[in-house]
Order: structure tokens, then C-alpha cells, then sequence
């Protein structure tokens, strides 16, 4: 479902429901996060090496997007590969990147998460594709313009100065500056993002891999709300 003008997905979301959208390429699901889950209705839905991770957060808070993200996750993977929950383990790697197996086996599947406020996204690459998600609520920052040339490639930076005064395209291209950090598996903030510039030349932007192949950047926004978000999936020549 993705709207034909502004390259923006439009999710609606209920409180109890999730809403799943595919491309060719990749499937999304968003949900809100419910915060006040009990512990011990958490960790039934982990499992082993899944409640480690989930002690090692340190906050209630932490603790929730956590179990919220793994739940999400693997209703997206049983809905789309197969299996049951119990078959699926979300794991993070060192650097934060999940990692999804399936009966204590790596699988090819490619999962990516964010958390904003009360909402959790995950995108789910079936092909063993990397990709990236992020998501985020619009919002006045002081330094916004200034924090988003930290992550700018030099080809960017005149982009950037005719879209300061628009917020929305302020957190797109935030949102998509993050999903890219993702999907190359690096962290947020990290040096090789100003070494990747993204293309703004057609309404839906992309990213120039060294093979020449153009990876787009798809943007979507929770309906009824002020959060945005971005994703992209790696691309073959």
C-alpha cells in the first residue's frame, strides 16, 4: 500500500493490531508497544539466549521494547517463512545487528528493528538481503539542521541547506540516514555514513552501490501520528 505521490506508505494502526504491508523485496509490520507487560509475560514469549539479552537491559523501558520487537519479529517471520514462535530466536550481534535463527541454526532471513516512543518497527528481508529500518517523531529540536550535517556526505550538504526550515524533510532524511546505517551494519552516528551519499535527484531517493546498482529509499508515516520512518533493502546489480 504504498500512496502514488509522495512515496510515503500511510499504516494504519490499531491499538491491539498490527498492520503488515509487502513489496517484492520486503515485509514491514509496526505495532505500539505495550509497556505495561509484566515481566514474567515477557520472558514467555523468549527464549533462552533471548531472555539473557533481555536481563542485560537495564530499565523497564528497555526491557519492553526488547520483548516488543522479538514478538513482533517473529510474528512477521512465522507469517512469512513459516514454522512456529517457538522455532524463532531474535539475537543481537556485538555491534547490535539483529541476528535471526531458526531451532538454534542461523538462518538466511535479515531482520531489522527501531524503537520510537510508544511504537516498535520491524522489516524482514525473506532473500537474505541486507536491510535497514528506522523510525521517529517529528519534532522541533533546536540543533536538528546541525545534527543532520554530522551525518552528511559532502554531495548532501546543499540538499540539506535548501530543506532546513521543513521539518518533514528533516526527519526523512534523518530516518533514512539511520536505515542506511543499518543496513551496512554500522553504528548510528558512524564515520562511514558521510561516505555514502544518498540521491535525491528522483521523488524516491536511493543509494548507489559500487556496482552501479541503485538501492530506493522507501519512507512511510504512522497515519494519525507525527512519526515517519524510512527503510531500505540491499539491491543486486
Amino acid at each position: 500500500m504504498m500512496a502514488p505521490c509522495d512515496c510515503s506508505a500511510h499504516i494504519s494502526i490499531s491499538e491491539a493490531n498490527t498492520y503488515l504491508f509487502d513489496d517484492p523485496t520486503v515485509y514491514l509490520a509496526v505495532a505500539r508497544i505495550q509497556k505495561d507487560r509484566a515481566p514474567e509475560e515477557m520472558l514467555s514469549d523468549l527464549g533462552t539466549y533471548e531472555v539473557s539479552q533481555w536481563r542485560q537491559r537495564v530499565s523497564a523501558k528497555a526491557q519492553a521494547n526488547y520483548w516488543a520487537a522479538r514478538r513482533l519479529g517473529k510474528q512477521l517471520l512465522v507469517e512469512q517463512v513459516g514454522g512456529v514462535w517457538q522455532d524463532w530466536q531474535i539475537l543481537n550481534s556485538p555491534n547490535g545487528v539483529p541476528q535471526v535463527y531458526r531451532l538454534s541454526e542461523r538462518s538466511t532471513e535479515c531482520l531489522s528493528i527501531a524503537h520510537s516512543g510508544e511504537w516498535v518497527v520491524c522489516a524482514l528481508s525473506t532473500d537474505g538481503l541486507p536491510i535497514g529500518v528506522d523510525i521517529e517523531r517529528m519534532k522541533s529540536r533546536t540543533h536538528l539542521p546541525e545534527m543532520m550535517r554530522v551525518l552528511a556526505h559532502p554531495s548532501e550538504l546543499f540538499w540539506l541547506e535548501q530543506h532546513t526550515a521543513s521539518l518533514d524533510m528533516m526527519y526523512r532524511y534523518w530516518t533514512a540516514k539511520e536505515a542506511l546505517a543499518k543496513w551496512e551494519g554500522c553504528a548510528v552516528g558512524s564515520s562511514r555514513l558521510r561516505e555514502i551519499g544518498l540521491d535525491f535527484s528522483e521523488p524516491a531517493w536511493s543509494v548507489t552501490k559500487s556496482n552501479g546498482a541503485k538501492c530506493p529509499v522507501q519512507h512511510f508515516m504512522i497515519e494519525h501520528t507525527d512519526y515517519v520512518g524510512a527503510w531500505i533493502v540491499g539491491c543486486c546489480a
